[in-house]
């Protein structure tokens, strides 16, 4: 079946080992997870340099959420839980957003926020309430000098809570409950200000 989709592949490829089950060779083949960690794996042991070229072919190589593409079989160990509580989908995702979280870091450190924003936007549209997100994406508006958009950025996320926790059909419920943390609420204030105060010298 292998060879018929890969030609001249060899037949060391697959595997038989004493207990019956055929496996992959993975000295010969990988795939694309094998990738994304190996990447993932190196880049936590380099300079902040290398690790950018190694976090972002890394990112290059996910493509969602583990077998969960349009012609993607269904199989049971994919989402099932182990001692941490985190099944290998899961898994696979939060280290996708540790290494975006951390690419953009390294951008804003090199000097490059702009190239941070689209990094921490992209994690937000799958989790509008991810606060230290939203934190990081503060810190790069700071840097650009862009108001609108942290102001912006800032109704986003408390429209994002709403949806997210109002429930309209309680009468007991009141949306202005829902708020972001203390700490995202004090930087937002404290960089408006420092950028009003920019804008007003310009």
């Amino acid at each position: 079946m292998l060879a018929r989709q890969v030609p001249n592949l060899s037949r060391d490829v697959v595997r038989a080992d004493r207990d019956g089950i055929c496996r992959l060779d993975t000295t010969l083949v990988s795939s694309d997870v094998h990738q994304f960690v190996s990447l993932l794996r190196s880049a936590a042991k380099v300079p902040p340099k290398e690790a950018e070229a190694a976090l972002e072919t890394a990112r290059g190589h996910y493509r969602g959420d583990l077998l969960s593409g349009h012609a993607a079989r269904f199989y049971e160990w994919v989402d099932e839980r182990g001692d941490s509580g985190v099944s290998l989908r899961e898994h696979y995702r939060e280290e996708y957003y540790r290494a975006t979280q951390r690419l953009a870091r390294i951008y804003v450190e090199e000097g490059r926020a702009e190239r941070a924003v689209p990094l921490c936007k992209d994690l937000l549209k799958a989790e509008p309430t991810l606060e230290d997100v939203v934190r990081e994406l503060y810190r790069c508006y700071q840097k650009l000098g862009d108001l609108s958009s942290l102001i912006r950025e800032d109704r986003h996320l408390r429209q994002a809570l709403r949806d997210a926790y109002y429930d309209p059909e309680d009468p007991q419920d009141d949306p202005e409950r829902y708020q972001p943390e203390p700490e995202t609420i004090g930087l937002f204030h404290t960089i408006r200000e420092e950028l009003e105060v920019e804008a007003g010298r310009s």
